[in-house]
């Protein structure tokens, strides 16, 4: 399963001149994907474009895992996420639905 508008609670939202904010609350993926997970503006509110994508891990993410937002030329980013001990990639379709991350994103 991918991540959807559903995995993200925004805690604050609001605009910095032309440039709009999202805080939130991330809940990690039911089945991640080798080579990460797609977030799109759609997902966080935006319209054009993600600019910007802080993930810190927080809960029972803490820790044990490490995010790694990785910039698109399409506007959207790719969230990589590697356990934190070896460090490697997660292992594709790894449950990781438990673990939530804080989430600061820029965009239009």
């Amino acid at each position: 399963m991918a991540l959807s508008a559903t995995n993200f609670t925004v805690i604050e939202s609001g605009a910095m001149g032309d440039l709009r904010y999202v805080a939130a609350t991330m809940t990690g993926d039911a089945s991640y994907a080798t080579g990460g997970s797609v977030v799109t503006p759609k997902m966080l509110g935006f319209t054009t474009g993600i600019l910007a994508l802080l993930v810190s891990g927080a809960g029972s993410s803490l820790g044990s895992r490490l995010a790694s937002p990785l910039k698109q030329t399409n506007g959207t980013f790719l969230l990589k996420l590697y356990t934190a001990i070896t460090p490697t990639e997660m292992t594709n379709a790894t449950n990781d639905s438990t673990s939530s991350y804080h989430i600061l994103a820029f965009g239009r």
